[in-house]
């Protein structure tokens, strides 16, 4: 029964494989609609990290040895030569940081709708191609063939085998196999969101009693 299902699941896969460049396709698509919305956890902790806190009088500043906040700072610093002297504060890099997210997350819109539209138009035309087959190989079939077999098992291969086939390619199934690595990475990257959840969520400005209490002014 094993050797039998696989025999089919590779005669299918011929039907899929024309359309491999699709599905690549689809599976960056995935990849960046997971990747891309960490950016916003990422910039929060820099703004926090480099911009709020320096401006508040904090003394954690300097040369940090975080890639990612290296990388914000090589960006930042790109992207301030480029614009008037007045865009070379706190402020600025803060509306340049908005910005940033704002084209960021336009890019994992248009990322969203490809990543579907590309894995249903390589789907349905796996489906189109194994229709028409099956249509024309029933078509060249004798009629002896269609006397010996009931016509309701012909229509239900036909339609419901089909129809299993359609939601193994181009179902909520799909997804499994066009997202393998987009779903590894989603599960690192949620691991950034959720520390980063946490720390607002903890976070917080003491009230004017706690200052008290601890001497701050008031």
């Amino acid at each position: 029964m094993g050797s039998t299902n696989r025999r089919a699941l590779v005669r299918f896969l011929v039907y899929v494989r024309p359309y491999t460049r699709l599905i690549g396709l689809a599976t960056l698509c995935g990849m960046a609609k997971f990747i891309l919305p960490s950016s916003m956890a990422l910039t929060l902790k820099f703004i926090t990290d480099r911009l709020v806190m320096p401006a508040a009088g904090s003394t954690t500043g300097g040369t940090s040895s975080d890639v990612i906040m290296r990388g914000f700072e090589a960006y930042l610093g790109w992207a301030t030569k480029l614009l008037p002297a007045a865009w070379r504060t706190s402020w600025g890099s803060f509306n340049i940081l908005v910005v940033t997210l704002l084209v960021i997350y336009a890019v994992w819109a248009v990322a969203l709708y490809y990543r579907s539209y590309l894995a249903n138009l390589a789907g349905h035309r796996t489906i189109l191609d194994l229709r028409t087959d099956l249509y024309q190989h029933l078509s060249r079939l004798s009629h002896s063939f269609f006397q010996t077999h009931q016509s309701g098992a012909i229509v239900s291969r036909l339609m419901a085998d089909v129809a299993l086939a359609q939601n193994f390619d181009v179902g909520q199934d799909a997804w499994a196999r066009i997202d393998p690595t987009s779903a590894a990475l989603f599960l690192g990257t949620t691991q950034i969101d959720a520390g980063m959840t946490h720390w607002l969520a903890t976070w917080r400005t003491p009230t004017i009693n706690e200052r008290a209490i601890t001497g701050q002014h008031v």
